[in-house]
């Protein structure tokens, strides 16, 4: 059984995107590392065709270290948009570039791994562990963010100080197979995937929080990090999130134990 999301409160974003144009209520494939690559979503688009694809999360430090054996996880094929990159970390400076890789890469939207329980990345203050530094996730939400502005306002691969060359050469080769349309500048959406918190649910604080930076969508896996995929999705806690939403023009997904 695949790990489903469903959309719970609709809400109008301030672009015009995908998000906008979807039939409701919307059903997606979450992303699921070591399952969700290339070939795994190309033939659930086939025979289940989700309204929405994501890649797996990919590391944003590793982008810019330079390891180009990970643009492997951005790879798909025009079957499976609206297609959105998932990615994680813990440096704004390393999320704002890795932005730029993602929308010249022809991605439709991107999305921060908040929700990740694996002690090698919550542990390190990445995935689940930003729901104890929520200063920080705003700064990475709005880092996100301004590295799609500053793309749409022609910044590229080659802007980004911390990309080695041979990267960047290989993002340019692989814009240029894109269709046109997808090679130019166009609204971007960022969303974030989270948990209801770490160790008990925090939705009450952790929501809000999120919320003020204006991501189009928080999707939310109705488990606490401690809990990681044990127990059961607590689908009150997210109805209460759609609650506070309401209105904000972010939209709450749920995810978790759909079958």
């Amino acid at each position: 059984m695949g790990d489903f999301t469903l959309m719970t409160l609709t809400n109008q974003s301030k672009s015009i995107t995908f998000w906008d144009t979807l039939p409701r209520p919307i059903i997606g494939l979450s992303p699921m590392n070591s399952v969700t690559d290339h070939v795994f979503r190309h033939v659930q688009k086939k025979y289940g065709n989700p309204m929405l694809l994501f890649t797996e999360f990919t590391s944003v430090d590793g982008i810019c270290a330079g390891a180009s054996a990970l643009l492997k996880d951005f790879l798909y094929d025009e079957s499976q948009r609206p297609i959105i990159g998932q990615i994680y970390g813990r440096s704004p400076r390393n999320f704002y570039q890795t932005a730029i890789v993602l929308c010249q890469l022809g991605f439709d939207g991107i999305d921060i791994n908040m929700g990740c329980p694996a002690k090698s990345i919550a542990h390190a203050g990445a995935g689940a562990g930003l729901i104890r530094t929520p200063s920080l996730a705003q700064e990475i939400v709005r880092a996100t963010q301004r590295g799609v502005q500053d793309w749409q306002n022609g910044a590229t691969v080659r802007d980004c100080e911390d990309l080695p060359a041979r990267l960047a050469k290989e993002v340019e080769a692989l814009n240029r197979d894109l269709p046109v349309a997808f090679q130019q500048p166009r609204p971007i959406p960022v969303s974030v995937k989270t948990r209801i918190g770490y160790e008990s649910s925090q939705v009450q604080e952790w929501i809000p929080q999120l919320l003020e930076t204006a991501p189009v969508a928080i999707t939310i896996h109705g488990r606490t990090l401690m809990q990681g995929y044990t127990g059961d999705s607590n689908w009150d806690e997210i109805g209460c999130a759609a609650q506070i939403a309401r209105g904000s023009g972010t939209l709450i997904l749920g995810n978790g134990d759909l079958r």
